[in-house]
């Protein structure tokens, strides 16, 4: 005589009508395999490829002008060429300044220029001036 579901029979009590919860682990264990692989590729291999050299000297240029506007002279102190002097600084004699624009990068070896404009944050003068710059090792460093 066959038990009919749901009738309280022998069947019922050993689960045959309940979903089963492998699917399920499965697809949890897939998701995290999935997870697992794209963060091991994250490091293994950084996104955007290399940096060049016109984005490197853009962000010394604005790290320059932050720590300008900062009067934080530690910090500039890592951005600047040894012999860098601060009476000969593209920012000497200004306040604090907004960078507008770095344009036209020229580099020839392990040296490069850059047009750089800012204005003087209180409305005042606008500046365009050419500053140089030299590569050490994967930086770029703001010279005089």
């Amino acid at each position: 005589m066959a038990d009919t579901p749901g009738t309280g029979g022998p069947d019922d009590e050993l689960g045959r009508d309940r979903p089963s919860a492998t699917p399920f682990i499965a697809a949890l264990v897939v998701i995290v395999v999935v997870l697992l692989g794209v963060l091991i590729l994250s490091f293994v291999q950084p996104s955007g490829g290399e940096i060049s050299d016109e984005d490197r000297v853009s962000r010394v240029v604005a790290d320059f002008v932050q720590t300008h506007n900062n009067d934080d002279a530690d910090t500039q102190r890592t951005l600047v060429c040894a012999d860098f002097a601060d009476d000969r600084s593209p920012l000497d004699g200004v306040g604090s300044v907004t960078l507008d624009a770095v344009t036209d990068p020229v580099f020839t070896g392990d040296a490069g220029t850059a047009v750089v404009k800012v204005h003087a944050d209180d409305g005042g003068e606008v500046r365009e001036s050419t500053w140089h710059f030299a590569r050490d090792e994967e930086r770029w460093l703001v010279c005089n």
